[in-house]
C-alpha cells in the first residue's frame, strides 16, 4: 500500500507541470477568443485600408476600361466586400470556437484557420495587383489561386462547423463573378499596358472609336 501511494504521488506530481502548461494554453486561447470583434472586424479593417489605397486608380484607370455590360456599379463592390468580410469574419470566430472547446490543442496550427489565413492573404494582395500595379493578367493569375483555396477553406470550415461551411457560399459566389470579370478585362484590353481612353461618339450616336487619354506617371 506504500509503494503505490509513493507511485501514485510520483505520478502526480510528474503531472502538475503538463497539467499547468495546458491550462495556460487554454488560458491563453481564451483570451485572444473574448477579442472577438478581431475576427469580425479585422478582416474589414485591412481590406478598407487596401481599398483607400487604390481607390485613386478606380477613378484613373478602371474608369476608362473596356468593361462588360454586367459589370455593377463601382459603389457594389464596397458593399458586397463589406458584407462578405463580416461573414467569414464570423464564420472564423465560430470555427475558432469550435476548436477551442475540442481542447485539440492550438486552434491555430488547426488547417482549417491555417487554410483561412492563406486565402485571406491571397484576397488582400489581388487589390494591389489588378489595381495598383494594373496588371489584370497578374491578378487573375493570383485570384485563381485565391478561388481554389477559399473553395478548400469552406469546405474545411464545413467539417468543423456546418453553418461556417455555408457562410463561405456567398464569398466562393462573389469571388467566381470577380474572376469572370477579371478574366473579361484582360481579354478586352490590351495585356500589356492598359490605358484610360474616351468613347468618341459619332453622329449618329455610335461609338466610332476611343481617345487615348494621356497619363502621368
Amino acid at each position: 500500500d506504500t509503494t503505490t501511494t509513493i507511485r501514485t504521488a510520483n505520478t502526480t506530481t510528474d503531472e502538475i507541470p503538463n497539467l499547468t502548461k495546458i491550462n495556460n494554453r487554454r488560458k491563453k486561447w481564451e483570451l485572444i477568443g473574448k477579442h472577438s470583434h478581431l475576427y469580425f472586424f479585422g478582416p474589414l479593417l485591412i481590406g478598407t485600408l487596401i481599398g483607400m489605397t487604390t481607390a485613386k486608380s478606380i477613378q484613373k484607370w478602371y474608369k476608362y476600361l473596356n468593361k462588360p455590360t454586367w459589370n455593377p456599379p463601382n459603389f457594389v463592390f464596397p458593399v458586397a466586400w463589406t458584407v462578405l468580410y463580416l461573414l467569414m469574419g464570423y464564420a472564423s470566430y465560430r470555427v475558432y470556437e469550435t476548436l477551442n472547446q475540442n481542447g485539440s490543442g492550438s486552434p491555430f496550427k488547426h488547417i482549417a484557420l491555417v487554410l483561412y489565413f492563406i486565402q485571406l492573404l491571397l484576397n488582400f494582395i489581388w487589390s494591389p495587383l489588378f489595381f495598383l500595379l494594373e496588371k489584370p493578367v497578374v491578378a487573375l493569375f493570383e485570384i485563381v489561386f485565391l478561388w481554389a483555396f477559399l473553395i478548400w477553406t469552406g469546405v474545411e470550415f464545413g467539417h468543423v462547423d456546418s453553418v461556417a461551411g455555408y457562410l463561405f457560399i456567398p464569398y466562393f459566389l462573389w469571388v467566381s463573378f470577380a474572376t469572370a470579370l477579371n478574366a473579361w478585362i484582360w481579354k478586352h484590353n490590351d495585356d500589356t499596358k492598359i490605358e484610360p481612353t474616351l468613347p468618341i461618339i459619332s453622329k449618329e450616336g455610335n461609338v466610332s472609336g476611343h481617345l487615348l487619354i494621356p497619363q502621368r506617371r
